[in-house]
């Protein structure tokens, strides 16, 4: 519809009510006869009163427009000093300008919170004044309608409509105009609720005021509540920056403190102020200096936001404390560093707490080695107490009968060979006996063991093995590798019991590398090289963890007492041979022992082949002078017999220190010298240096208990002669002696080779 269309209809409208008013005056008292004068007149009384309603419409129109202009000049004046400081708050102010623009007898701004569900005041108008804020709920009251929408407006009858409101109920409230403060991010934040208890009349006013005002108190509500956000965020950071528990600073690029909490200072033993003059570079032990500038480095060149290690920093009284140093990088807007925040945690409780966790460790572990010298002196005491109790047996029956004689000497060797044979597995245990090295085909020596030990084995025990021929020989003791191979067989069979079981023999070659390793029993890495790998697996009783820890223990068994080191003695077998030993068992599911034996050239040899002595003619005797030394008076009676039955005059010193002061003596007599090692006062390593710097040609040859692995590494091959292995025979000490003496000969190391028994 056009303007002159809404004009005209206008103009018809006030000459229709102009009509009605003409004609409830009553009939005009001119005269009838003059009609068309009077239709005039009619007309023009018509446009006088259209001409007074157009006015009074005028003048409303201007008051309006008055009124307008003067609540948008008081909230445009209003607005602009809002901002300014003020001895009244914000929302106070806003309270007491809407109760006044918007002539209400309660006005209410409130903050949202929670869940929406719930608002507090922050501003409360009431009847001329303010009350006290409170937080409230907004379920059954108008302003639960408003959160979310633009305005919410009911005229009238507002406290009819929400029964339930009890503030309403008490204001007797009549008219509710309510606004929803929206923040940037347009989530509702607030809310602004004017209550009349008149109804509303000019309402279209105050909903544009209502909606002008929403954004500027909106704006003003998310700047409260950031600036109480953020003195809450200070209060903390200040709360925990002097609480105590960290130390916490900020440091220039140059790692100077700039500021620095009463923790830090405590921590480090400096007033602030002198550590305020400080770096923490100063303070940094010398030996962390450099990881800690390699990391700072990697910080400033924009490689990490900052990093965290542990160090050590310098007191001022000189001591040292243990730290956890972390370390941020703070950069301006363009990405440059401008300062750096550190913590430093002190762990020195940590690293005390650690020492004595080592202390302990350490502790257990020498209680763990006394427990188990208790039970490998147990175990050797029982097994040489049986030998003894053989030797003192057929001695005493000697002595009741002695033309029985010859019947009993057999047996009394046959006890002492036990004996030596039981340090043999001693010394195997400890992986000091010495190899007797030749090369050998591991697959015929496992055929001939299994062989022999499946015609042996009981009826519920069957034995298979796959074998091949085809693999590289290995280098050491054949005799040694046979036990273990024995030791093996029959504790898988032992493990089977009763019940029907199975061993599997099974012998492969394998070649492991560094960068896929296989890993022994105690955790250790195999080293690299080319293996026979043997392995014997049952499907026995197993063993449970308390077992598998104590397995490769001296003497340890699950079954009987009196067998010997067993699978120490296998162990201290393959360190000598610098093999490896690997054993998976679960309880109830079987056991299995790898071997991993270095084929022949993957590894050094491990020793010398024993040479084999020449076939005398005629028995050996020798000539000179011996000089003995040995500490044990009973061994220097039974060896000053045999050398003298070996055709030598002999010189006796009970050590070291009196040997080399009786060689001194008698130098120019002394042929040859037989020595202890493990003596009083000087022992036979000393005293062999001694003797070769007096006479760097003199024959020294071993006796010692220590076994020949022992000697061959702790004594120059050049600086003896010859080794001869407690307890020995007098063949076996004629034939060492015959090799030190014989020009040209090949040094002999003789001993006792026993063979321990396998023992589970």
């Amino acid at each position: 519809m056009s303007g002159d269309q809404k004009h005209h209809g206008k103009d018809a409208s006030l000459r229709e009510r102009a009509e009605r008013q003409l004609i409830s005056q009553g009939p005009s008292q001119a005269s009838r006869e003059h009609w068309d004068a009077k239709r005039l007149l009619h007309e023009l009384e018509v446009h006088q009163i259209e001409l007074s309603m157009q006015y009074d419409e005028l003048v409303q129109t201007k008051q309006n427009l008055l009124a307008e202009m003067t609540w948008k000049d008081e909230l445009v004046d209003w607005l602009a000093h809002s901002s300014q400081p003020s001895g009244e708050p914000f929302f106070e102010r806003l309270a007491r300008y809407l109760a006044r623009a918007l002539s209400v007898d309660f006005v209410c701004i409130d903050r949202l919170e929670g869940n929406g569900l719930t608002a507090k005041t922050l501003a409360v108008w009431c009847d001329g004044g303010f009350q006290d804020n409170v937080v409230y709920s907004l379920k059954d009251t108008p302003c639960g309608d408003v959160v979310g929408k633009a305005v919410c407006c009911f005229p009238a009858r507002v406290r009819h409509l929400f029964p339930k409101d009890e503030v309403l109920q008490d204001l007797k409230a009549e008219g509710y105009l309510g606004v929803t403060l929206w923040s940037h991010l347009h989530e509702p934040i607030g809310l602004i609720a004017v209550i009349s208890r008149t109804p509303l009349k000019d309402f279209q006013m105050s909903r544009s005021l209502l909606s002008i005002i929403a954004t500027r108190a909106a704006s003003e509500l998310e700047r409260v509540t950031a600036e109480e956000a953020l003195r809450a965020s200070e209060a903390n950071f200040r709360s925990y920056y002097e609480l105590g528990l960290i130390g916490m600073a900020l440091a220039s690029l140059g790692k100077r403190w700039l500021q620095c909490n009463d923790c830090l200072c405590e921590l480090l033993g400096y007033p602030r102020e002198e550590l305020l003059q400080l770096s923490w570079s100063e303070l940094t032990h010398p030996d962390d200096r450099e990881a800690d500038d390699r990391e700072l480095e990697r910080v400033i060149l924009g490689e990490a936001e900052g990093y965290t290690l542990d160090k050590r920093f310098i007191r001022k009284n000189g001591s040292i404390v243990h730290t956890v140093f972390s370390v941020r990088c703070i950069r301006d807007r363009v990405g440059t560093p401008h300062h750096f925040v550190a913590l430093v945690l002190d762990i020195s409780y940590r690293k005390e707490a650690e020492a004595s966790i080592r202390a302990i460790e350490l502790q257990l572990h020498q209680n763990q080695k006394l427990e188990s010298l208790g039970v490998l002196a147990g175990g050797i005491a029982h097994d040489f107490n049986n030998i003894l109790g053989i030797i003192i047996g057929y001695c005493s029956l000697m002595e009741l009968n002695p033309g029985d004689t010859r019947m009993y000497l057999p047996e009394i060797v046959k006890a002492a060979e036990r004996a030596g044979g039981l340090c043999q597995q001693m010394l195997a245990y400890a992986g000091k006996v010495r190899v007797s090295s030749s090369t050998f085909s591991l697959s015929e020596l496992v055929r001939e063991v299994a062989g022999m030990l499946k015609t042996t084995l009981k009826h519920n025990v069957t034995l298979t093995k796959r074998v091949p021929s085809d693999f590289p020989s290995v280098t050491g003791d054949a005799s040694q590798i046979r036990q273990v191979v024995m030791n093996l067989i029959l504790n898988a069979a032992e493990a089977i019991g009763t019940e029907q079981g199975e061993i599997r023999v099974t012998l492969r070659h394998a070649v492991l590398t560094a960068g896929e390793p296989e890993f022994d029993y105690g955790g250790q890495a195999v080293p690299a090289g080319s293996y026979l790998l043997l392995e014997v697996a049952d499907n026995g009783c197993g063993m449970d963890e308390e077992t598998r820890a104590r397995v490769f223990e001296p003497f340890y068994t699950t079954k009987f007492a009196g067998r010997g080191l067993g699978m120490s003695a296998v162990l201290g077998i393959m360190k000598a041979h610098r093999g490896a030993l690997q054993l998976e068992t679960e309880s109830g599911r079987g056991t299995s022992f790898r071997v991993y034996l270095p084929v022949s050239g993957a590894s050094e040899a491990v020793a010398a082949v024993e040479p084999t002595p020449p076939q005398s003619v005629e028995p050996w005797r020798g000539e000179g002078c011996v000089l003995l030394a040995d500490d044990e008076e009973h061994v220097l009676l039974v060896v000053r017999t045999m050398l003298t039955a070996l055709g030598f005059s002999v010189i006796e010193a009970v050590n070291g220190q009196d040997a080399l002061e009786k060689y001194r003596i008698h130098a120019r007599e002394i042929s040859l010298v037989v020595a202890d090692l493990g003596m009083p006062v000087m022992d036979g390593y000393q005293l062999i240096r001694e003797l070769k710097s007096l006479r760097p040609d003199l024959p020294i040859v071993v006796s010692s208990g220590f076994g020949d692995a022992e000697v061959a590494a702790s004594i120059p091959r050049e600086q003896i002669v010859g080794v001869v292995c407690k307890p020995y025979t007098f063949e076996q000490l004629r034939e060492v002696l015959r090799c030190a003496t014989t020009q040209g000969a090949e040094p002999l190391f003789s001993g006792t080779q026993g063979t321990p028994a396998p023992t589970p």
